[in-house]
């Protein structure tokens, strides 16, 4: 579980001292007495694991992977392998 205030290593937590700056510790649970966790659930999601499939072995732009889910989910949905 990561701190839920973790945007690309740095605090959004405006009751953190650290918020806007580098946070060195959030993936350390219980160092920062400001720190919320949740599960990262977007990985249970069918999106969330072909992101996760597809950005492991490259990167892409944010864009580009929802572009490419668009037209993946839909091929999906017509040879009937998932439902709309």
């Amino acid at each position: 579980m990561e701190c839920k205030y973790n945007q690309d290593e740095f605090c959004t937590n405006d009751q953190c001292p650290m918020c806007a700056d580098y946070c060195p510790v959030p993936d350390i649970e219980g160092v920062c007495k400001y720190e919320e966790r949740e599960e990262e659930r977007w990985m249970l999601t069918p999106k969330g694991c072909f992101v996760a499939a597809l950005t492991n072995h490259i990167a892409l732009d944010e864009d580009i992977v929802d572009f490419i889910w668009h037209d993946f989910s839909a091929l999906m949905q017509k040879l009937g392998y998932v439902e709309e």
